[in-house]
């Protein structure tokens, strides 16, 4: 500010607003690079936590079974258990549009709208069934992809 006037020079106030606007850049770059980081990890983990409650539940049927049966078509892959002790049948499906769902009776539970039909399947190995998954969730224009696999060992 020059002797005798009030208020600030042109100069003065350009070179706030470039400080500012330095400031304010470096911040938000930092921020939406860690948010988008920190959206990577959580949907990462929530399809991890899909695909081992599947694993899981399957893992409960197969110490069950008495027979596995693999049925592969053009709209859906099945792998269905059928129980020793009262012949129920419980059959895990995935969908061509991504949907892995298992069905016992009449009750339905879906484990993921994201399944990669073209890279999930059952493939039976003897009496064992192995699953390969595959899980895909977009983020800020970006795929997350997640490949879990497993073998059902049918104890009867």
């Amino acid at each position: 500010m020059t002797a005798g006037r009030k208020g600030f020079t042109l100069t003065e106030l350009v070179v706030t607003l470039l400080v500012v606007a330095v400031g304010v850049g470096l911040f938000s770059s930092v921020f939406v690079n860690n948010w988008s980081a920190y959206e990577d990890r959580i949907r990462r983990a929530n399809l991890w936590s899909e695909a081992n409650q599947c694993f899981e539940q399957m893992s409960v049927e197969g110490r069950n079974a008495r027979m596995i049966d693999v049925t592969v078509t053009a709209a859906a892959k099945s792998a269905a258990f059928t129980n020793a002790a009262d012949n129920s049948v419980t059959t895990f499906t995935i969908t061509d549009t991504g949907i892995l769902t298992s069905t016992k009776g009449a009750a339905v539970k879906t484990f993921s709208t994201h399944a990669v039909f073209a890279n999930s399947n059952f493939t039976k190995n003897g009496k064992d069934l192995i699953v390969d998954l595959q899980l895909k969730e977009s983020v800020f224009s970006r795929d997350i992809h997640i490949n879990a696999s497993t073998e059902v060992l049918p104890r009867n």
